[in-house]
């Protein structure tokens, strides 16, 4: 098998729908997907019947946020073919309440910059769990304040490095307590893009506290970065795994579902 082991749906914070999401994975000959949502599993049944009439194996997934105390640093943990789900149930609705005021705060301080209509953005919403800074966006394309996603307001509004970014510093679950709530749940506990947030410093802790493996394979990772991370896992003897991080059209760059995948062997490793 070739899968995409990390994907979003309109449930979270991506433009497409799961039965979209299933289509495009279809045409593109991909044998497994993983439906990763931030803090929730809802898609999870409904996927495993529509991957079934496709011939996709579904691994059970969601992504799960995390505060590192120390640092203050995000860091989000893909939890993977959990055996019992319902395990994580209330770790996922507390964070989805953070999301949720996080979403409204953001939304007040744009409100403040431009024009942002209510029903415009409760439309941009849609089908989503808790509003996004991703949805904002959306709405203010809707309304001709922006014409794209990744353009100079997109980074001027929700780049961290922004001096005049508008957004909410929270504070989630610490990764020791994500992690024990997936092995909790039988679940494997993979770090998301390590690279990205510059974490390799933090993987020798969390492999203390349990981790299982780390994202290897995304498309936002250099081959510098992919090397140094396939080298490190090998080495230290832990899963394997990649994928897209696929959100539709609410991207910074092109990106297709099966960007970015996981090798068979690497997916035979995790089911096992």
């Amino acid at each position: 098998m070739t899968g995409d082991l990390h994907c979003h749906t309109r449930l979270s914070d991506s433009s497409v729908g799961l039965e979209e999401l299933l289509e495009m994975a279809h045409q593109l000959g991909l044998d497994a997907i993983s439906i990763t949502d931030h803090d929730c599993q809802t898609a999870d049944v409904r996927a495993k019947n529509i991957g079934r009439r496709r011939g996709i194996t579904v691994i059970p997934g969601v992504q799960l946020s995390a505060t590192h105390g120390a640092s203050g640093r995000r860091t989000d943990i893909l939890c993977y073919a959990a055996k019992k789900p319902d395990r994580l149930e209330g770790l996922c609705h507390r964070h989805t309440q953070i999301r949720k005021r996080a979403g409204e705060l953001i939304a007040a301080k744009v409100s403040k910059r431009y024009r942002l209509s209510r029903e415009v953005l409760r439309r941009c919403c849609q089908g989503s769990v808790c509003m996004d800074w991703r949805h904002i966006m959306h709405a203010l394309i809707e309304s001709g304040s922006a014409h794209e996603f990744g353009g100079a307001l997109w980074r001027s509004l929700f780049s961290p490095a922004s001096s005049e970014n508008v957004l909410v510093r929270v504070h989630y679950s610490e990764p020791a307590d994500v992690i024990a709530a997936i092995h909790e749940a039988d679940g494997k506990a993979i770090l998301a893009r390590p690279s990205e947030g510059n974490d390799m410093d933090l993987i020798e802790e969390l492999l203390k506290l349990g981790l299982d493996g780390i994202e290897v394979w995304n498309p936002d990772n250099t081959p510098e970065e992919t090397g140094q991370l396939e080298c490190f896992a090998r080495e230290r003897g832990i899963l394997m795994t990649g994928g897209s991080n696929f959100h539709g059209m609410y991207s910074e760059q092109p990106r297709t579902v099966g960007a970015a995948t996981t090798p068979d062997e690497y997916i035979q490793a995790l089911l096992k």
